[in-house]
């Protein structure tokens, strides 16, 4: 079943060293993804239409099928510290070394 998700990237040209943290997968990036998220430190950068987050991972880095990608702005590849918000679930998650990570808000 198709679902929408929300791509939020860091502003990395105000915030680089934030990003460079999340980046390199250093700490807890799910908590230190939170408190920026809360900063408004992401920028909305596209909404993507896919199944789940591994789909969204590969539409956001090699493209998806006509009309699935909406860029909001300057959106990058789907990357390391993105955060992954799913419409339909409520659920907030962030793109890490190795897989997603859940992320609480609030």
């Amino acid at each position: 079943m198709t679902k929408r998700f929300s791509i939020f990237q860091v502003n990395s040209s105000e915030h680089r060293d934030a990003a460079i943290t999340l980046m390199n997968g250093f700490g807890d990036i799910a908590k230190t993804a939170s408190e920026m998220f809360e900063k408004d430190i992401y920028d909305l950068a596209a909404f993507i239409h896919a199944d789940n987050l591994d789909q969204v991972f590969e539409y956001g880095n090699i493209g998806g099928p006509e009309g699935s990608i909406k860029p909001m702005g300057r959106m990058r590849s789907v990357s390391v510290g993105d955060l992954i918000w799913c419409t339909e679930d409520k659920k907030m998650h962030i793109v890490s070394r190795l897989g997603f990570e859940e992320v609480a808000l609030g």
